[in-house]
């Protein structure tokens, strides 16, 4: 997941295609700025182009990712992180994004889980 401002005082969540190298961006929920949000993501794994990407901001599903490759691998685990840099984020600066409460399930949580 990638934030991006497509005109300045905007921001999105989007989708990074690491094989791909491609974005796959939205426009139904803006990623809003000074609260908490909740990003909830499930991926179906897959070496060929049967995976599956969706991702929920705040419970409003932002994007569903159908017949994408998600690992190289079959023996390969899934990775994810958290951090990065831009440089193609308009002022103010600095910008800085809190994570909490990160979780694997294998069922959705939603926007009111308690943890």
């Amino acid at each position: 997941m990638n934030l991006t401002q497509p005109v300045p005082g905007t921001l999105y969540a989007q989708l990074y295609d690491f094989s791909d190298q491609i974005n796959t961006g939205q426009v139904i929920a803006k990623f809003p700025t000074d609260q908490w949000v909740q990003l909830e993501v499930f991926v179906s794994k897959s070496t060929a182009k049967k995976g599956r990407i969706t991702v929920w901001q705040n419970g409003t599903l932002i994007l569903d990712v159908q017949d994408v490759e998600t690992i190289l691998n079959a023996n390969d685990s899934f990775q994810w992180c958290v951090g990065g840099a831009s440089t193609a984020l308009a002022p103010p600066l600095p910008i800085r994004v809190y994570v909490d409460d990160a979780a694997i399930s294998t069922v959705q949580l939603g926007p009111n889980v308690v943890f």
